[in-house]
C-alpha cells in the first residue's frame, strides 16, 4: 500500500528531528565516556567503595613464635595465634562512615556529569545562534552584492558612484561580521573538543536541532524546594555530612579499650625422674585489653571529629546560599531572554520589516537615499539577530538550570 505524500513528510521530518537530537546525545556520550574530570571521579568512587570492606573488617590476626634455649631446663617454644577486637559496635560504624563517603563520591560524579553535560548544551545552542546568524548575514551580503552589482553597469553608464563605494563599504562591513562569527564558531569547536575528546564534524554541526522559542519556568518557590531536594553537590555534601555525624559517634567508640584473644601451645623443657628432662607440652589461652588511659588524647579524638562535623555543615550552608543565588541569577536571565525574544518577535520584528519595505519602495520611487536603505537593512538584520540572541540566552540559562536539578542524569544511589 502507497503511502500518502502527507503522511511520508511527516514521517521524514519526525527521523531528521531525532537525527539532530542524536547529535547532542553522541557529543553527550562521547564526554561521558573520555573526559578526564568524569573518569576521575569514576575512579574516586571505586577507590571510595574499595574502602567499605577494609572498614567493616578485624584487624589481620597476629602468629607468634617464641623460643628460649634449646637443651637446660626451662627452655621451651612457644606458638600463639591472637586476634585483636575492637569495642562492640566500632566495626559497624567505621563501615557507615565509609559507605557514607563512597555515596558522597558518586553524587559527586552526577554533579561533575551534570557540569560538563549542561556545558555541551549551551556550546550547542551558541553554535546554532552562530549558525543563524551567519545566515541572516550571508542573505545581506547577497542583496549587496545584486545592488553593488547593478551600481557598477550605472558607474560605468556614466552614472554617480559615490552609492557605489557605500555599497562596497557596507558589504565590507557584513563580511568582517562573517568573518568575526566563523572564528567564534572555531572557539566554541575546540572548547567541545575539549569535552567530548574529538572535533566535530561539519557534518554534525550541520545537524544541530534549530533553536525554539524559550519555554516558561516554574515559579520559584517550587524551584527552591527541587533545588535543595535534588541538586547534585548538596547531596554530595548532605552525605559528607552523613559520614561527619557516623565519625562523631566512631571517635567515641575508638577511646573505648580494645581486646586481644589468643590460643597456642607452649613445649617446655622440665626436670624429670632422677637426672632426666622431658619436654611437656600444654596449651595456651591468652587475653589482654587495651587501657585508654591518655584523657587528652581522647578528648583530641573526639572534638577532632566534632570540629569536621561543624566544617560539613558550614560547608552544606554556604553551598546552599550559593545555589539559591545562582538560581536567582539564572531565573533573572532566562525571564530577561525570554521577554527579548517575545518583545523582538511580537514587535520589534515586524516593524523593523515593516520600516524597511516601506523604505525599500520609497527608495525605488525616488523618495529616499541609499543611505536609508542601509539604515533599514541594518535596523531589519540588528532586530533579527537580537531575536535569535535573546533565543540562545534563554536555551543556554535553561542548560545551566537543569544542572542544578539533575534533570539530565538519572542515576541509583548505591
Amino acid at each position: 500500500m502507497k503511502m500518502k505524500p502527507i503522511k511520508s513528510l511527516l514521517l521524514l521530518l519526525s527521523f531528521v528531528g531525532s537525527l539532530q537530537a542524536d547529535v547532542v546525545e553522541a557529543w553527550v556520550a562521547a564526554a561521558r565516556a573520555t573526559h578526564p574530570d568524569i573518569l576521575r571521579a569514576h575512579a574516586e568512587y571505586r577507590a571510595a567503595t574499595a574502602k567499605v570492606p577494609q572498614a567493616k573488617s578485624l584487624p589481620d590476626p597476629r602468629v607468634e613464635f617464641e623460643t628460649m634455649g634449646a637443651d637446660f631446663v626451662g627452655a621451651g617454644q612457644t606458638t600463639l595465634l591472637a586476634q585483636a577486637f575492637p569495642w562492640p559496635g566500632t566495626l559497624g560504624q567505621r563501615e557507615s562512615v565509609a559507605s557514607l563517603q563512597a555515596r558522597a563520591y558518586w553524587h559527586g560524579i552526577q554533579a561533575m556529569e551534570l557540569a560538563v553535560v549542561s556545558r555541551i548544551r549551551m556550546i550547542a545552542a551558541e553554535m546554532a545562534y552562530l549558525d543563524q546568524e551567519s545566515s541572516l548575514v550571508r542573505q545581506n551580503i547577497e542583496l549587496f552584492t545584486k545592488q553593488e552589482a547593478f551600481l557598477e553597469q550605472v558607474g560605468r553608464g556614466g552614472g554617480e558612484v559615490s552609492d557605489l563605494v557605500r555599497v562596497e563599504m557596507e558589504s565590507g562591513l557584513l563580511a568582517d561580521e562573517l568573518a568575526k562569527l566563523d572564528e567564534r564558531l572555531t572557539r566554541q569547536k575546540a572548547e567541545l573538543e575539549a569535552l567530548i575528546g574529538k572535533a566535530p564534524s561539519e557534518a554534525e554541526i550541520r545537524r544541530l536541532p534549530a533553536l525554539s522559542k524559550p519555554r516558561a519556568l516554574p515559579d520559584r518557590e517550587a524551584m527552591a524546594l527541587r533545588l535543595e531536594a535534588s541538586n547534585p553537590t548538596l547531596q554530595m555534601i548532605d552525605s559528607q555530612v552523613d559520614a561527619a555525624r557516623s565519625g562523631v559517634k566512631l571517635s567515641r567508640l575508638q577511646t573505648y579499650p580494645e581486646f586481644m584473644l589468643g590460643a597456642g601451645y607452649r613445649r617446655v623443657n622440665e626436670p624429670g625422674m632422677g637426672s632426666n628432662r622431658e619436654w611437656m607440652d600444654e596449651g595456651v589461652v591468652m587475653f589482654s585489653i587495651s587501657l585508654p588511659i591518655w584523657g587528652e588524647k581522647n578528648r583530641g579524638v573526639r572534638n577532632e571529629a566534632k570540629a569536621e562535623l561543624d566544617s560539613a555543615i558550614q560547608e552544606r550552608a554556604g553551598m546552599l546560599r550559593m545555589l539559591r543565588a545562582r538560581l536567582e541569577t539564572l531565573r533573572s536571565a532566562h525571564r530577561d531572554a525570554t521577554r527579548r525574544a517575545a518583545l523582538f518577535d511580537d514587535q520589534l520584528m515586524p516593524r523593523a520589516r515593516q520600516a524597511h519595505d516601506a523604505v525599500e519602495s520609497s527608495y525605488r520611487a525616488g523618495r529616499a537615499s541609499l543611505l536609508d536603505v542601509f539604515d533599514s537593512r541594518r535596523r531589519l538584520l540588528e532586530t533579527e539577530t537580537g531575536y535569535w540572541r535573546a533565543v540562545a540566552d534563554a536555551h543556554i540559562s535553561q542548560a545551566e538550570l537543569d544542572a542544578l536539578f539533575g534533570t539530565e542524569i538519572q542515576i541509583s544511589q548505591p
